[in-house]
């Protein structure tokens, strides 16, 4: 059988299936009916605007919080081995808190996710200048007042939450009206978001889920003795914080996570390419800085108190996957498995977090900048207190050309008639 005919036959396999199941809540198949979706009490944010919570709950013990500013997680508590539920995303109990933070704490962020260097772009030959507010040099996150600052419209679904934000043209600078909108929707143990777009002008349009988890629970201390793996075998290299249209190798250097490996004895790899003696305490989960073997000034830890800002701040470019042909087709692209992104693993409480995506790329961020940071319950978040794992078009990336390897990944850009559509689910599971 020719290529051709096999896809032929796959294709209306596949739709022969869609039409069987059908759209419910606009996932294909059927949804979780053991779900139970509630409002929680009614929020107030730093203008004494309203804004909405929600609570999640399913039959596998998950249960997930969400309010309506910035569509953003605020909570999520996930059995462990022991049987316990613990919240493994960090956080801040009032939207006054998440307004005045700069972490973007899971939170959808956009219109573009990540660095914009110079605040600068081209569409269609016109050039927009946006705010620089990533220390007056970049754009990050889509301006001053991105879509995490800004409360979305919520709608209750069968089994989760849909938020719609109504974005104006000439927003933070960017052409377009734009109508967003995400869904969180749980399914036995899988959290989904899926992440859609519309725009009247052509514009620029990568959002992403900014959570950071910790699956030893939010307030447990850092990440460093999680096991990370990517399923990328190259990152697009970094200058002044910004990506510079190159791909980088990850095997055999620190950024090698293509298989499953400890945070942070990738830390001290890291740290040794830039003259800093590190070492990595399991016990504790912290890195000690060694003494007399280093070129700078330290104290007792690296991060903060070394005087660096040390990790992983980088955009993986992930494998193609066998299915990425049917992806590409409209009709088909929600039905087909998303590819795999990652695998985290917390040894201590058994968890295990699986990522998958339609998204070509990755930003692991092992929260280098938290220094600290006052949280939910009265919890502390210090250096490298939690991970990001934001699904993502490539940073810094609007007009690169789709022929090189770094455009392929490039930032769509939305234009009227046309919709933008991302995807990332997350599957917990328990290891003995």
């Amino acid at each position: 059988m020719s290529p051709l005919s096999f896809r032929s036959l796959a294709i209306g396999a596949v739709l022969v299936l869609a039409a069987a199941v059908g759209v419910v809540d606009g996932i294909i198949g059927i949804p979780d009916l053991s779900v139970r979706v509630e409002r929680g009490p009614m929020a107030k944010a730093i203008d004494d605007r309203d804004v909405e919570t929600f609570v999640l709950k399913n039959k596998k013990g998950i249960q997930l919080s969400v309010c309506s500013l910035g569509a953003t997680i605020t909570h999520l508590n996930v059995p462990g081995r022991s049987g316990k539920r613990d919240d493994i995303v960090l956080g801040h109990d009032t939207p006054a808190k998440y307004q005045a933070d700069t972490n973007y704490f899971g939170a959808i962020v956009g219109r573009v996710a990540n660095r914009i260097a110079g605040g600068k772009f081209e569409v269609d030959g016109k050039e927009y200048t946006i705010a620089k507010n990533d220390g007056g040099v970049h754009s990050l996150h889509g301006g001053k007042i991105g879509f995490d600052k800004q409360i979305w419209e919520s709608k209750i679904l069968r089994s989760g939450v849909e938020f719609t934000l109504r974005s104006a043209d000439g927003d933070e600078g960017y052409p377009g009206a734009v109508v967003a909108a995400v869904r969180y929707i749980l399914k036995d143990d899988s959290l989904s978001v899926e992440m859609t777009a519309r725009s009247d002008k052509a514009t620029p349009i990568n959002l992403a889920q900014h959570s950071y988890f910790n699956l030893a629970g939010h307030d447990s201390g850092t990440v460093l003795g999680h096991e990370v793996e990517l399923s990328a075998d190259a990152y697009t290299e970094l200058k002044n914080s910004v990506c510079t249209g190159t791909l980088l190798p990850s095997a055999s250097t620190p950024f090698d996570f293509s298989t499953s490996a400890v945070v942070g004895k990738k830390m001290v790899e890291l740290a040794a390419e830039v003259g800093i003696a590190l070492s990595y305490d399991e016990e504790e989960q912290v890195l000690r800085v060694e003494p007399n073997k280093t070129k700078m000034t330290a104290t007792d830890e690296g991060g903060p108190a070394s005087g660096t800002i040390l990790g992983f701040d980088h955009n993986y470019v992930l494998r193609e996957s066998s299915s990425s042909w049917l992806a590409k087709i409209p009709l088909l692209r929600r039905l087909v498995a998303l590819k795999k992104v990652a695998a985290v693993r917390e040894k201590k409480s058994g968890r295990v977090m699986e990522v998958a995506s339609d998204a070509p790329g990755v930003q692991f961020y092992s929260g280098n900048f938290i220094n600290a940071c006052k949280g939910k319950g009265g919890s502390v978040y210090q250096q490298h207190g939690g991970l990001c794992l934001e699904t993502q078009h490539f940073p810094n990336s609007i007009g690169a050309d789709p022929a090189t390897p770094f455009g392929k990944g490039a930032c769509p850009i939305l234009r009227p008639g046309s919709a933008y559509r991302h995807t990332v689910r997350y599957t917990f599971k328990v290891e003995g």
